[in-house]
């Protein structure tokens, strides 16, 4: 998956731990408006309320596997040149090679995938942004984020900063977390037979 970091101050929502317990019945139906994405009036009420709303269906499935998931697997297969510490292994071991990474990680795939900036998820990620923030957002940066399955070195535990942001009002919103983008938030991405063995991902965060 990519992660597109919009700049309003945190990398991570600090509700996920709380979303079973929170009653979503009341939120209303947003969807897709073209290259756009149109947030309802009752989901950024409540977004306002809550702290997070769930998005459905940012992309298209048709739109997952034609735009986004083949530049996904460039990367992942290691098509697309990424110099330096932007390709590494973010469970913290060192001396693998890609291939043997556990949480395979890219910094700034638009940057060395320049056909990338401006797909459609962009897009509607962007205008999710500017709807629940109420202002011009601009991407700060993006992300690749993918987790071997079954390894024991790619599970991610709370640390200090993030139970520490638990306990502060923000706000975030959470969309697909498929191979495209996810708005302040990271998650993995459905692979099929003969792709490289990293964890799928639900179909919405």
């Amino acid at each position: 998956p990519a992660a597109h970091g919009y700049s309003t101050g945190s990398s991570r929502h600090p509700w996920r731990q709380h979303a079973a317990e929170v009653d979503m019945s009341t939120a209303g139906a947003s969807g897709i408006s073209g290259d756009s994405y149109t947030v309802s009036v009752a989901d950024r009420k409540y977004f306002e309320e809550n702290g997070f709303v769930l998005l459905k269906q940012v992309v298209t499935e048709q739109e997952l596997q034609t735009i986004i998931e083949p530049v996904y697997l460039k990367f992942m297969n290691g098509e697309v040149h990424v110099p330096g510490k932007d390709l590494c292994d973010m469970s913290g071991a060192h001396g693998r090679t890609p291939a043997e990474f556990s949480v395979y990680n890219v910094m700034l795939p638009r940057i060395y995938y320049p056909a990338w900036q401006g797909n459609v998820l962009e897009q509607r990620c962007k205008a999710i942004a500017d709807q629940l923030r109420g202002g011009d957002m601009h991407i700060d940066f993006d992300q690749i984020f993918a987790k071997r399955a079954s390894s024991a070195d790619s599970a991610f535990l709370w640390c200090a900063r993030q139970l520490a942001a638990a306990a502060t009002v923000q706000r975030h919103a959470a969309v697909p977390g498929t191979a495209g983008a996810a708005l302040a938030s990271r998650s993995g991405s459905k692979l099929r037979s003969g792709e490289p063995n990293f964890a799928p991902a639900p179909s919405e965060v």
